[in-house]
């Protein structure tokens, strides 16, 4: 039956989606751009290799976007800590993640995952030849899997979640992701239901460890470093309300917009911050042009950097990077995403002692509904009721505080996960720093 899944998806699947890239190419830039920056890659992972001697521990991580990046940073961290000879490479999907990144003192080499089909991922896993390739949270491409299988590379799932309305647990699907997970070594689920849902398409539960999730630890450090550096201060007056809106998408702004309207004239002295998940310049505009209409002027930070001081009430932020910093000076958050593709990341706010509001589309994050249970998180389902909720926190100082405590107490408890995936990562490899072990046997017997 594997061999019939295999034949199906390559046979099938993979065709599929290179004719998708290759035509959404022409209208997506961020596909155009991932297609023409892994022309020529093989050269030039050929040429950051030759120099390396291979008496070094190589460890793969693969990060599809900005989000697992940062989740990935924890570990990739102390495993540099514990050994500085560690060759760490990371690979990413998105042109976002790979740009985001730049160049970090950990990681030795940063490159893109090949499109899923068998020969490229076999080309580029044998190229690279990692001791263990370790996947965050869910970008999981099987041909890949099914690669490292043959290529005896170890790989393993950290941060691994599925939530109970994942398309991976569909009845088709379902049958072939267990074929597809059983190439995995080992598994690190988030959390004890993850770890129960996972246990219908992978089939070794003794090799399924819940470990927590990254992120918070990751969430926790930018919160440190948030709250020394801060972002340039937006509005003049300190002891204003400012409410912010981070990574929105025009799904979101569907029904943002109307409630900032109708916040900002019910209460003359609150300020808001907009922060678009995608940057760009005609996503900018839209938003622009959707505030004038309703008498609303924002100022964009690039323009209030440059001159210095800003005397509009609503603010555009048109430079990326900035969103840690920029929770730190705010008082009430929204979470983008949720009335489109899911949520983004609701901990940072959290971390710094905002309540926190996202759309319905939540059931992708599990920190989404941590947050609600522990009444630090509020699902939305429309314009009127974020502004019914925001008014009620700009009213009732007492709650805004209570609420943000709340979510900012969850955060530090589930601290550590990076501590506990690192132990077990001790126990089960022979190489990995804080274990006593002949790492050169090792790389003579891959």
């Amino acid at each position: 039956m594997g061999k019939i899944w295999f034949l199906l998806y390559n046979v099938i699947a993979v065709p599929l989606q290179y004719l998708y890239y290759q035509v959404t190419r022409h209208f997506n830039k961020k596909i155009s751009e991932g297609i023409l920056k892994r022309k020529g890659q093989t050269e030039r992972i050929k040429r950051a290799l030759e120099p390396e001697a291979r008496t070094r521990i190589r460890i793969l991580f693969h990060c599809v976007s900005v989000g697992e990046w940062e989740q990935a940073l924890p570990l990739i961290s102390r495993l540099k800590k514990g050994n500085p000879d560690i060759y760490i490479i990371v690979a990413f999907f998105s042109p976002s993640g790979y740009n985001y990144a730049r160049e970090h003192p950990d990681v030795d080499l940063k490159v893109y995952l090949p499109f899923d089909s068998y020969f490229r991922a076999h080309t580029f896993l044998k190229l690279i030849q990692p001791d263990l390739w370790i996947i965050v949270k869910h970008d999981i491409w099987p041909n890949h899997l099914f690669a490292a299988h043959r290529l005896n590379i170890p790989a393993i799932l950290i941060d691994a979640s599925l939530p109970s309305n994942s398309r991976r647990l569909s009845p088709v699907v379902k049958h072939f992701n267990r074929h597809a997970y059983k190439a995995f070594h080992y598994m690190f689920p988030i959390s004890e239901g993850d770890r129960d849902r996972f246990l219908q398409i992978y089939p070794y539960p003794e090799r399924l460890m819940i470990t927590g999730d990254t992120r918070f630890d990751q969430v926790f450090t930018r919160g440190q470093k948030a709250l020394k550096k801060s972002a340039t201060r937006l509005f003049n007056e300190n002891n204003e309300p400012v409410f912010i809106a981070g990574s929105i998408w025009p799904s979101d702004e569907k029904h943002l917009l109307p409630a900032v309207e109708r916040l900002m004239k019910r209460y003359s002295l609150l300020n808001v911050v907009l922060v678009p998940h995608e940057p760009d310049e005609r996503h900018i505009e839209d938003i622009e042009s959707a505030l004038k209409t309703a008498s609303i002027y924002p100022k964009r930070y690039s323009k209030i950097v440059e001159d210095g001081v800003n005397e509009a009430r609503v603010v555009i932020i048109d430079s990326v990077g900035l969103l840690a910093r920029l929770y730190a000076q705010t008082d009430i958050a929204y979470v983008g995403g949720s009335f489109g593709p899911g949520v983004h990341n609701v901990m940072e706010p959290g971390i710094l002692g905002k309540p926190v509001l996202f759309g319905p589309k939540y059931l992708n994050s599990f920190e989404a509904a941590e947050l609600i249970k522990c009444g630090g998180g509020f699902a939305v389902n429309s314009g009127q009721e974020i502004a019914e909720k925001i008014g009620e926190f700009i009213e009732h100082e007492n709650k805004r505080i209570e609420a943000g405590n709340k979510a900012m107490q969850l955060i530090r408890q589930n601290l550590g996960a990076t501590d506990k995936i690192c132990e077990k990562l001790k126990e089960i490899y022979d190489f990995i720093p804080g274990k006593d072990s002949n790492r050169d046997n090792h790389i003579m017997q891959r």
